[in-house]
């Protein structure tokens, strides 16, 4: 249990008062149910299972909670089974079976033994969170709340079954696998060998991480990663095809999933998960991290046909190629194999140029015209036989 209470004083605690090993209690006298009357002790943080494990009470040996406690598994279980449509049953040693209907959406018929309830006798109903969840996975839901209370004591998790549709009696760890990591390992062995499953699994965990598929930028819950299986080791993930019914998680969450849970193996690191189809298959709640209260159980919005028809064309949009990309594909140049080496030759060398005109004669007499030093340069005398004649200028 997260909390208890001081007998004498009447003073409420919780985990956070026991403290961590090596830390003196900071409790006083005697501690009971915070319920009932029931002595209970303290049990430090700890490692169970290859799972760590919060502070809490516990009874003491041999000490039960009072008649009507609700911490009470005798008084749990009957509750449970009242609200369960059915599908639960008590036997006379007190231990709850629930019984899976071949589809976990099926409610069984009503059965009204003797005669009819007269109109002036009110009869008591459960109902299921909203939206609602099929029978079936609300009782789950119930038990795996009340186990987390308890932090899945051996004793009390004993004291709840679960019969498939074929007719097998199975224990509750054989139906439902968390929060220890051995569980999980248990599971994605079974799921890595091809096993044949007869019956749904139910997946219970905290969130310890929301990521995005890299691709498609879907958002997934990680419930556990790094769980050793033999000589390797793997993620716990929670997927749909279906953002909406991922994204109401957070972390910290307590996520009960029920479905088809596979072996993945084509990342990085080997996975067991499950793709979530319907809203029912998630059920989600929180804890107080100071008082440790445990919220009521919610589950994501049902998907309407409208939903489903707009996120598939969503998807198939965004994994069809864009115009740019596929004008991109088709510019592509293929690389050719080298030829030869030839000599490098200019291309523009074979244009036709256009003549550059002689040079004018190197003459005493040029184009004065392009020479500036003659412009200046007084005439020069012409001879005529032995007169010396000179030109006007």
């Amino acid at each position: 249990m997260y909390r208890a209470r001081e007998k004498e004083s009447g003073r409420d605690v919780f985990r956070r008062h026991i403290g961590l090993p090596g830390e003196q209690h900071q409790l006083a006298g005697e501690l009971i149910c915070w319920k009932c009357q029931a002595r209970v002790g303290p049990v430090r943080k700890g490692t169970r299972q290859g799972t760590e494990t919060p502070a809490h009470y516990r009874l003491w040996q041999r000490m039960k909670h009072d008649l009507g406690c609700p911490l009470d598994p005798t008084a749990t279980i009957e509750h449970i089974a009242h609200g369960s449509h059915g599908l639960a049953t008590v036997d006379e040693q007190g231990i709850l079976r629930l019984n899976l209907p071949e589809k976990l959406t099926d409610i069984p018929p009503l059965h009204l033994g003797g005669d009819a309830v007269p109109d002036d006798v009110v009869t008591s109903t459960t109902t299921t969170v909203n939206p609602l969840l099929p029978p079936a996975v609300n009782s789950a839901v119930q038990i795996a709340r009340f186990l987390q209370l308890h932090d899945f004591d051996d004793d009390i998790v004993k004291r709840f079954k679960v019969q498939t549709h074929q007719g097998q009696l199975i224990g509750w760890p054989q139906f439902c696998y968390g929060p220890a990591r051995i569980t999980y390992a248990t599971l994605y062995k079974r799921r890595r060998a091809h096993e044949v499953l007869s019956h749904p699994v139910a997946v219970f965990g905290t969130i310890v991480h929301i990521r995005h598929d890299k691709k498609e930028r879907r958002p997934y819950a990680v419930l556990a990663v790094n769980v050793p299986a033999g000589d390797e080791v793997f993620h716990v993930t929670l997927r749909s095809m279906y953002p909406p019914l991922i994204e109401p998680l957070s972390v910290g969450m307590h996520v009960l999933a029920v479905g088809a849970w596979d072996h993945f193996d084509g990342g990085f690191t080997p996975a067991l998960r499950m793709f979530a189809e319907e809203h029912w298959q998630i059920a989600y709640w929180t804890t107080d991290e100071t008082t440790g209260a445990v919220s009521d159980p919610a589950c994501p919005r049902p998907l309407t046909a409208q939903d489903r028809t707009r996120l598939h064309d969503k998807r198939q949009h965004d994994l069809r190629p864009t115009r740019a990309t596929k004008l991109a594909k088709g510019n592509e140049v293929t690389p050719q194999p080298h030829a030869p080496a030839t000599p490098k030759s200019d291309s523009s060398s074979m244009r036709k140029r256009p003549a550059v005109p002689a040079a004018p004669r190197d003459t005493p007499g040029g184009d004065r015209s392009t020479r500036a030093d003659d412009i200046a340069r007084p005439p020069r005398p012409r001879r005529t036989g032995h007169r010396t004649i000179t030109a006007a200028g």
